[in-house]
């Protein structure tokens, strides 16, 4: 597709083919993720509402601390399961990077649905009433709960928010 995107193989897989954004493909993802960020400002409880996918929380966390400064002298990671979906946010040397999948020694664990954790990045419920009402679980250390909500630009959990286990 005109040089942002390339096919290659699967491996293992004679016929499969893999996508993913070439060097050009790669210099749009900073302004996709900042059009996303500024359209989750534009979602209501019925946009939201049985279409949600855990998947499309890996999107929102990026979007949400695109652009967002890190500090320096902070590095931890925070793991989020959003229904089955599994990934994370690592924070070194100053940049924040979105991985997938489980990680290593998160500082905290974050437990929700899609519906909840897109309706918290659209701000239209905050951290604090998803915990009171169930929908969210945030397990771990609470100043690094509230890093994370300072790095996404969330409202803070309220500390007791957080469980031990």
């Amino acid at each position: 597709m005109r040089g942002l995107i390339e096919a290659e193989p699967v491996p293992g897989d004679g016929r499969g083919k893999r996508y993913r954004l070439t060097t050009l493909g790669e210099e749009l993802r900073g302004p996709l993720l900042e059009l996303a960020r500024w359209g989750m400002r534009f979602l209501s409880d019925n946009d939201t509402d049985g279409i949600s996918r855990g998947a499309w929380g890996f999107l929102a966390v990026q979007a949400m601390m695109h652009g967002v400064d890190v500090p320096p002298d902070v590095t931890e990671t925070y793991e989020f399961r959003v229904d089955q979906d599994v990934f994370g946010v690592h924070l070194a040397d100053g940049r924040a990077t979105a991985v997938r999948g489980q990680v290593v020694d998160p500082a905290i664990v974050v437990h929700t649905d899609a519906n909840t954790f897109i309706k918290i990045g659209a701000e239209i419920l905050t951290p604090f009433e998803a915990v009171v009402s169930g929908a969210l679980r945030i397990v771990g250390d609470t100043a690094a709960a509230q890093r994370c909500a300072r790095l996404l630009g969330l409202s803070q959990p309220a500390d007791v928010a957080l469980t031990s286990n």
